[in-house]
């Protein structure tokens, strides 16, 4: 192979492997694919809780039909929840306030895959190992 094409070659590579980090995005506060994620992470947690909550955001990837998010559920008004009384009020004491959750678009529509509310560990760290077509990308900062 002669230089030029070799060069050729290594610039198409590069351009490929970037496009392909590209693709984990992060929708915007407000929107509505932002919604449409973390909804289903909400609906179970505010049923055992029987409060209305939202999620501060410190993690959310989107790359095709898969979403990773990683947050901290907190009252409407924003303050803490209290978990007094709740399933949760044994993790509350013991385990950081932290909302994990694997998600996969099906019939356009986001499922919950995995998801774990007082995570003690970092469980999700080798999550795509686990389920086929699930990207990397996503859990990457």
């Amino acid at each position: 192979m002669k230089p030029v094409q070799l060069l050729a070659v290594c610039c198409l590579f590069l351009a490929s492997e970037t496009t392909l980090r590209a693709q984990a995005t992060t929708p915007r506060p407000g929107t509505a694919e932002r919604t449409a994620i973390l909804d289903p992470v909400r609906a179970p947690l505010q049923r055992a809780i029987g409060q209305k909550v939202i999620f501060v955001v410190d993690h959310m990837k989107v790359d095709r039909d898969w979403a990773f998010v990683r947050a901290t559920p907190r009252t409407k008004d924003g303050g803490p929840i209290n978990y007094d009384g709740t399933e949760f009020e044994d993790d509350a004491n013991e385990a950081d306030e932290i909302t994990v959750a694997l998600l996969k678009k099906k019939s356009g529509k986001w499922t919950l895959v995995e998801h774990a509310y007082f995570t003690t560990d970092v469980w999700w760290e080798s999550l795509w190992e686990y389920h086929e077509n699930c990207p990397k990308s996503i859990f990457m900062e």
